[in-house]
């Protein structure tokens, strides 16, 4: 389990549906690689870390990856978001 604390000084412009300034989340985090097989940490392949944040709003997910595209596959369709000018 991981705790995300979202900070009291957040600036009002990032002040968006969940992120309150003082809220706290419960949540869960984990390591990944993309090859499934053990070998060494010098070895060329994925690595990523995965998060899910439990909200008011329901689950946040946040995946981070070494390389510039990721192979997962998606769940869900993603929402779009409105472009911002």
């Amino acid at each position: 389990m991981i705790a995300f604390e979202v900070s009291k000084d957040l600036p009002e412009d990032l002040q968006v549906g969940w992120l309150v300034p003082g809220a706290r989340y419960d949540g869960i985090a984990r390591f990944s690689r993309s090859q499934s097989k053990h070998a060494d940490d010098s070895s060329l392949d994925q690595r990523g870390f995965a998060f899910r944040i439990d909200t008011d709003e329901g689950p946040q997910d946040f995946t981070l990856s070494n390389t510039p595209v990721s192979y997962a596959t998606r769940r869900s369709t993603p929402k779009r978001r409105a472009p911002t000018t």
